[in-house]
């Protein structure tokens, strides 16, 4: 299968992979440290950690294809899925802040890619 760039899918994938399980040294980082909480909402909770994860992912993944647009969940993004031609970089740093904050362990970090109309790749 062919990644939206012509690379290899799969090489594609496993670097994505990579850069989350390499994202997760930072939440078990702060995972004991006190959580900086803000509120972005009613009951959206904001922390440290996902404005950390966030900004990791967008450094990493950005050369992994370069000139895509990324939507994050806490900082947003220039694109929206199905908007422009190019591939779009999904990211959630924290899946589970308000279980992060109140130190449940049930916490992961999402990422995607959507291009061509469609999720390429999840993680």
């Amino acid at each position: 299968m062919e990644g939206p760039d012509g690379r290899d899918a799969a090489a594609l994938l496993e670097s994505c992979v990579r850069v989350v399980r390499e994202s997760g040294a930072i939440v078990r980082r702060h995972w004991d440290a006190p959580s900086h909480v803000r509120h972005k909402g009613a009951v959206d909770l904001v922390t440290e950690t996902d404005l950390a994860v966030e900004a990791f992912l967008k450094e990493r993944l950005a050369p992994l294809l370069p000139g895509a647009a990324f939507l994050a969940e806490e900082s947003g993004g220039a694109a929206m899925p199905g908007a422009g031609d190019g591939p779009c970089w999904i990211i959630d740093p924290v899946d589970g802040t308000t279980n992060f904050v109140h130190r449940i362990p049930q916490v992961s970090t999402s990422v995607a890619l959507w291009a061509a109309g469609e999720v390429r790749l999840g993680v």
